[in-house]
């Protein structure tokens, strides 16, 4: 994962058989589940950490 201000960049590499991570597989629909658990895992660090009293009411998470 590559966090830039102000965008966040999720990259899936298969390491065993794309060593050189040429292709990212973020999108790939066999990887659907992990990638919405990474993101639901990201969003909840992300409001945990933010300056922003009022998450919990504004997220049920």
């Amino acid at each position: 994962m590559t966090i830039k201000p102000n965008i966040v960049i999720i990259i899936a590499d298969d390491l065993k058989n794309d060593p050189q991570e040429l292709y990212n597989r973020i999108d790939d629909p066999d990887l659907s589940e992990v990638r919405n658990h990474l993101r639901e895992r990201l969003l909840q660090w992300y409001l945990s950490t933010s300056d922003n009293p009022l998450w919990e009411y504004e997220r049920d998470i």
